[in-house]
């Protein structure tokens, strides 16, 4: 099972620091003001879920801090698969509820996860990313069309460890498994390589610890 948990953060919203480990707080006051945002919100979504939706005791939720690599999610001593992705203010989580139990420590590639949420913005020229990025088999035909393949690219790049630009230069395997959500303006990509059931969950209001 995946569990995959969005939010908008409305305008002037204070940051949830009540979400955070000591050793996080202290990480969030020596970055900006955006980095915040994106660094508490996200944190906040995986923990306030966890704590509330699975009854896991708050200390119990540990994430590994910024390194330059993908965080890492320890709840109750076992390895959990984690992607967290955002886009102007608005946030995503995905989760691997079910599947990520640690076999010798690590979490296997195929029980890994990666999400992508992307702010669409009006392109006038689909057929450009069409001749530059070779993930597009053919022009796109709608903005939904772009935003759809481009997410994908982007949370495969995120399940895999593959860099960017190397995923969007060529087609994406064809045994990937993605589920797209949108919401208004915001599209969502949750890329995965076993079947699994996907919930999908819009937090209008993160709730108190």
């Amino acid at each position: 099972m995946i569990e995959c948990i969005y939010h908008v953060i409305e305008p002037d919203s204070p940051l949830p620091r009540h979400w955070l480990m000591p050793d996080e707080l202290q990480y969030l006051d020596g970055v900006s003001s955006k980095r915040q945002y994106e660094f508490c919100y996200g944190r906040a979504l995986v923990r306030s879920y966890l704590c509330t939706q699975r009854q896991i005791p708050f200390h119990d939720v540990i994430i590994s801090l910024p390194t330059g690599t993908a965080p890492e999610l320890s709840v109750a001593g076992l390895d959990y698969p984690l992607s967290i992705s955002h886009s102007g203010n608005a946030i995503g989580v995905a989760i691997g509820v079910a599947i990520g139990v640690v076999i010798g420590g690590a979490i296997s590639a195929d029980q890994a996860v990666g999400l992508d949420i992307e702010r669409m913005k009006k392109r006038r020229y689909l057929s450009d990313f069409y001749k530059q990025f070779g993930i597009f088999k053919e022009v796109p035909k709608s903005l939904v069309d772009f935003y759809q393949t481009w997410t994908a690219g982007e949370a495969y790049s995120k399940l895999s460890g593959t860099p960017l630009l190397q995923v969007l230069a060529e087609p994406l395997p064809t045994q990937l498994l993605t589920e797209h959500r949108q919401l208004d303006d915001i599209m969502l990509c949750l890329c995965y390589r076993k079947p699994a059931n996907i919930n999908w969950h819009l937090i209008a209001q993160l709730p108190d610890r």
